[in-house]
């Protein structure tokens, strides 16, 4: 289990404490400037907290050695600069340092997994934002943590690789590891997380089941946000609309992550006719 108790970090973390227990996986949302990917820095002890405490199984992370936590823990950043004229291959198998040695048909393994069969050759510095981003995946995968910490995952990837890689994550909760990752994108947190972090302003403000976090008022503190969950009448899963509070002219705009909607359809769950219109 990976765990923090009272974490601060100049004034951008306050008194954060949390749990991410293998079998789960966690979302970490807020409005930018929350202190997600702070906190997440904190945890893979890429920065020092200026107060607080971090465990990973029972031991003081800040005093482990790196192989041990490279076992124990991974850590995908939302941007890795690369200058060096290294390979995808190269890059995933960078992720055996703390298992070794490098299995060649792993590799192969997580590069479809990740989406890059074809594409293990090629320069990473050749290659789009979105690839980049599933390189440094295939890193993290090939580490075979019991704790992955993942800033962004699915960041500057298409709807399919999104869908992807969120199905990856729930796989390896299910094969009993812990996931904390920071998503943007409600639709996703309330479809694929277990449970739901909300931070705002540095510190955490409500956690629980995903459907009463993404409902619940402060959504409207965070992100200013009136939040309802409906049925989806194709899939018949729960999906998120949500409405922008304007204060001062008290007016709301209705709209769901795919764009803006009819004010009626927000009610597909009581109203089912409007899942049949056009247009």
């Amino acid at each position: 289990m990976l765990s923090c108790d009272r974490l601060s970090f100049q004034q951008i973390v306050r008194d954060v404490s949390l749990t991410v227990a293998p079998g789960e996986c966690v979302a970490l949302i807020g409005p930018n400037g929350a202190g997600k990917s702070t906190i997440l820095k904190l945890l893979a002890r890429v920065l020092t907290p200026t107060s607080g405490t971090v465990s990973l199984f029972d031991h003081n992370l800040h005093r482990m050695r790196a192989r041990m936590r490279a076992r124990w823990l991974g850590y995908l950043p939302q941007q890795t600069v690369v200058d060096v004229a290294y390979t995808v291959r190269d890059i995933v198998e960078m992720g055996f340092y703390a298992r070794g040695p490098i299995s060649r048909d792993r590799v192969d393994f997580i590069l479809a997994q990740v989406g890059l069969q074809s594409l293990g050759d090629r320069d990473i510095r050749t290659l789009s934002g979105g690839e980049r981003q599933r390189t440094f995946l295939g890193k993290v995968l090939a580490q075979d943590a019991s704790i992955l910490l993942l800033d962004e995952p699915v960041s500057g990837l298409d709807v399919g690789f999104q869908l992807d890689i969120l199905r990856i994550c729930r796989a390896l909760a299910k094969e009993d590891r812990g996931i904390l990752v920071t998503l943007h994108d409600l639709e996703h947190v309330l479809s694929y997380a277990d449970r739901v972090i909300l931070l705002h302003e540095g510190t955490i403000i409500r956690q629980g089941r995903p459907a009463d976090v993404l409902t619940g008022s402060e959504m409207e503190r965070a992100f200013g946000l009136r939040t309802r969950t409906f049925v989806d009448p194709h899939t018949e899963q729960p999906r998120l609309s949500f409405a922008r509070i304007d204060e001062h002219r008290n007016v709301e705009t209705d709209r769901t992550d795919s764009g803006q909607v009819d004010d009626k359809c927000e009610l597909l769950r009581t109203q089912p006719e409007c899942a049949s219109a056009s247009g």
